[in-house]
This record gives structure tokens, sequence and C-alpha cells, in this order.
């Protein structure tokens, strides 16, 4: 015996987690530098030089972070920073900063204190598309009226890796410089470079299907909850969402549909959340769906009316002889079907399906005499 369960879904769009990737450029050796800030200066312009072998890929870098270990921090009136690709590996002269014409500004503040963080995050604006192929240039200008005579950053030795040039007095020596630089180091801080997360998409088009009184089923209703697959998925958590603080865990699953079982009708919301173990990443959240369960259920083989021809390729005709109030077509999952003329077709022994993809199908007939439901097959 078929029996048609009618169900309501609705998609409510969760928030949005995402966690960064991280690349540390440079190996700590215990050096440390007051360099790229100089915090005891007003005014400075630094240059620093990180090998393509030391980042190893190319990529998307969404901000970078110098790591602080020792002082004070400091405010710094006016702070940018640019990127350039550059076939350096080091400083030859003090005259050999990277063109003006090849810097690309990454980050520009104001205001920013610094050394209050152990890793200060310098979050661009912009993403700068880093090709993997030539050597890194970074150029970090600041001018402050404030300063503290220590504030130190870890560092790396890298032979003539960074060359500066600064002044407490010309606030000129924070731009671009027309100089030859004050001194070339071998010891440069060492950087974090910040990228999007590998991550998996959350998964979506969720929805849910009801079959009920299942012979030598445990359950009155049988409740099957799907999804469409996540590209890099092994596999997939299901949470129930609840009043409480923590949602409730149902299980988790290798496929993309979860069978859960109730005595009860009931309305419940439920979401998705994709995971790959081997990368240790998930997903963040689906879209919440909500599903009601109705104890609506019509016997098919006790429909009160007949429908021809079945299968069908246009237009499904209605025999009865009771005065028909509505007709309603759905699909497996006990979704509405929106027919283009079905107000029209209401009070019509006829209804237009052309429209439909091709699949199975109820028809729900309401009449003066109560209403029943008919399975049919689109071609």
């Amino acid at each position: 015996m078929k029996k048609l369960l009618l169900i309501l879904v609705m998609m409510v769009m969760a928030p949005s987690i995402m966690k960064a990737d991280e690349i540390i450029v440079g190996k700590e050796t215990g050096s440390t530098n007051t360099n790229p800030f100089l915090s005891y200066i007003h005014h400075s312009w630094t240059e620093i030089i990180y090998q393509a072998e030391e980042i190893g890929q190319a990529c998307t870098i969404e901000s970078i972070a110098f790591n602080f270990v020792e002082g004070l921090p400091f405010a710094i009136n006016e702070l940018n920073i640019y990127f350039a690709e550059t076939t350096k590996t080091e400083f030859a002269n003090k005259s050999e900063w990277t063109p003006e014409s090849e810097l690309t500004l990454v980050y520009s503040g104001e205001n920013v204190v610094v050394g209050d963080d152990a890793w200060e995050i310098f979050q661009f604006d912009t993403p700068y598309e880093y090709s993997g192929e030539k050597n890194l240039a970074v150029m970090i200008s600041k001018s402050s009226t404030s300063f503290v005579e220590v504030l130190k950053l870890t560092c790396c030795d890298a032979a003539k890796s960074i060359m500066f040039t600064a002044s407490d007095t010309d606030s000129s020596f924070a731009k671009y410089p027309t100089a030859d630089g004050m001194s070339v180091y071998s010891k440069k801080p060492v950087m974090k470079l910040i990228t999007p997360a590998t991550k998996l998409d959350a998964p979506t088009n969720l929805r849910a299907y009801i079959r009920q009184d299942i012979p030598d089923y445990n359950y009155k209703y049988e409740i099957t909850m799907a999804w469409d697959a996540v590209e890099g998925a092994q596999g997939y958590d299901v949470f129930v969402n609840t009043t409480k603080e923590q949602d409730f865990y149902l299980g988790y699953t290798g496929g993309t549909a979860y069978v859960a079982g109730s005595n009860e009708e009931t309305t419940f919301e439920f979401y998705i959340v994709a995971f790959n173990d081997e990368l240790g990443i998930e997903s963040e959240p689906s879209e919440i769906c909500t599903v009601t369960v109705v104890d609506d259920a019509i016997e098919e083989m006790n429909a009160s009316f007949n429908i021809y021809p079945n299968p069908v390729n246009d237009r499904i005709y209605i025999e009865t002889e009771s005065e028909i109030k509505e007709v309603v077509v759905y699909d497996v999952y006990g979704r509405v079907q929106n027919l283009s003329n079905l107000a029209t077709q209401q009070l019509s022994n006829s209804i237009d399906v052309s429209n439909l993809n091709s699949g199975v199908y109820f028809v729900k007939v309401v009449t003066e005499n109560g209403e029943s439901v008919k399975r049919f097959i689109k071609k």
C-alpha cells in the first residue's frame, strides 16, 4: 500500500565560518631586530627580500604578521606596506631599492598600534596574488610622533636581505627613498603569510521526504534527510537545530542522505556539515532545513478518481463523478509543483504538465466528497 505524506520545507542561511591557512616564512634562529618598524626613530622606509624557496608556493595572501618578542607597544601615525615580485636575491649595494613603479600597496593604516600582540596581523583590503616564481620584496614605511627605545621582532639569518633608511626629523623618509639606504642587514624578521583556508563548500539543496507505516519498520514515520554531494568531502555530520545552547548531533554518514525515525508528528530543523578527516577540515554549516511532519497520508488504492494517460507527455485528464474543487501536484519529496495555469485548472478535469521534468509525481484532487491522491509518471 503506497501512501503520500506531505511535508513543508523552508531554507534559512546559516552564518559563514572559515579558518585561514598560514605560511611561516623564515626559520627562527633566536635572533631579534628592531626592523622593520624601527620603534626608536620617527620616520623610516624598510625593504626586505623573502626568497621564493622560503614561501614554497604560489598563493593568495590576505594578510601578513610579524612576531614581537621584546619591548613596549607604540602607535604609528601612518603605516603603509607594499609588495613586489623581484629577481633580486639580496641587496648588492645601498641604492638597490625595488623600483617604485613595481610596488603594489597592500596595506594602509592610520594610528596603528604595533607590539601589543605576539603576532601582529596586518589585514589587506585586497588580497595579493603571489605567483611563487620570483622572490617577494616587502616594503614597510612608517611615520610616527611617538617612539619606544626597544621593540624587537623574531628574526632569521639571511645575508644582505634587509635594507632601510630613517630620520627623526624628516617625514619624507617615510616615502619611497631617493637616496641610498643607511644600512644593509643580514637579519630579517620572520613573517607569517595568511592565505584563504583550504575549505569544503557547505552542503546545498537540503530536502527531506517521509514514508509512513512501512512494514517491519520500528517507527511510524521514516524521515530521510538528503542534500547534494560536496566535492572533496569524506562524510557529513548531521545536526538538529534546538533552542538549547548546543545543537543535537544526530550522527554522520558517508553518503548524501541520513534516515531517522519518529512515532510522533513533529517539526524539526536540521543542517549538515561536510568534513574531510585526512585534510583536517570541515565546511561551514549548511543552510537550515525546517521539516514539518504531518499525518496527512492518503491511500492511493482508495482514490475516488482515475487519471489518464499514465505515463503522460503533456496533459493529464481526471475522471471523476464529483465536482473538482482543487488540484495539486507534488513530486516524490512532497514539494508542490508550480504549474503555470494551475489557478484556472482547479475546477477543470485536465492538467497541463508539459513543463514538468521527467519523473514520478502525485496528483491530489479535492472534491466535495473529500480528497484523494494518484501517482503518475511524466515522460
